[in-house]
């Protein structure tokens, strides 16, 4: 859960959703739910962790990243690189004139990309 959720809204814009709607509690709590989760996939296995810069994201990976460096824990799984990769490529679509505003308006985009997925409708 971001912060975003719990507000109501729509982040997208970079500008944005890279510095601000990080993880509620609520959602670091089911971050290290995942990360526990992804520990029992994970075992025997070397790991690299990529996310968007988007900071609910960013936060969730460094949250599942701690918990895979934790050798002591968990001495049968190896992080690859040593941390989280940070890769833009890997950011939620941009919702235009709907960004900041109500969660509500997530149909109505909804609705235009079953029709066309590189509609630009709302931005």
């Amino acid at each position: 859960q971001s912060l975003a959720n719990v507000e109501g809204v729509i982040s997208s814009r970079p500008e944005v959703a890279t510095q601000m709607h990080g993880l509620s509690v609520d959602g670091k709590v089911q971050a290290q739910d995942a990360a526990t989760k992804f520990m029992e996939f994970a075992s025997g296995r070397p790991v690299a962790i990529i996310s968007s810069d988007f900071l609910r994201a960013k936060e969730t990976a460094e949250i599942v990243s701690l918990r895979v460096g934790d050798q002591a824990r968990h001495p049968n799984v190896r992080r690859h690189g040593g941390g989280v990769l940070l890769d833009t490529r890997l950011r939620e679509r941009f919702f235009g004139d709907y960004d900041g505003m109500s969660v509500d308006n997530y149909d109505k985009v909804w609705v235009n990309d079953a029709k066309d997925a590189d509609h630009t409708i709302a931005g």
